[in-house]
């Protein structure tokens, strides 16, 4: 019986801890996401920019790289619209950004007839274009345009 318990303990432990990803983790996640979104060179250098805001634009290639970002840090699942909002304010606070978990939740919501990039997509612009999240301070990953190979689409 004790072994049992204690078998039971260890996979809690081991499978139920997560633990946000550090900026240099980040920071590879960010490169492979870039390659797998193929961002074209303006897109990039939004990306690069950290120029999100009401004004950031929403198309297949940044929805991809959201949703990429969110599934590397394990803030939902692939194939989901199922954000785990405890970790998704942990990560925005880890890379410098003052938002709380209630407009958090406000945003993500799942939306029937689009795709799960898109979901990611329209997420995060939700926070922007109704002023529920605001930069605090960067997560500079450095130029890496020419570390992915990027070229103008």
């Amino acid at each position: 019986m004790r072994s049992l318990f204690g078998l039971s303990f260890l996979l809690c432990v081991v499978f139920g801890t997560w633990v946000p990803k550090n900026r240099e983790e980040i920071c590879k996640d960010r490169k492979e996401c870039i390659k797998e979104a193929n961002l074209s060179k303006s897109n990039l250098d939004l990306v690069m920019q950290d120029a999100f805001g009401a004004e950031f634009p929403l198309n297949d290639e940044l929805n991809r790289y959201i949703y990429c970002m969110g599934e590397k840090s394990e803030l939902w699942e692939m194939g989901t619209m199922d954000a785990n909002i405890d970790r998704v304010y942990e990560v925005f606070h880890a890379l410098g950004y003052d938002v709380n978990k209630d407009d958090l939740e406000k945003c993500f919501v799942p939306i029937f007839d689009v795709s799960y990039y898109v979901w990611a997509g329209r997420s995060i612009k939700c926070l922007w274009d109704k002023k529920l999240i605001r930069r605090k301070a960067g997560c500079s990953c450095g130029n890496e345009s020419t570390a992915t190979g990027q070229h103008a689409k």
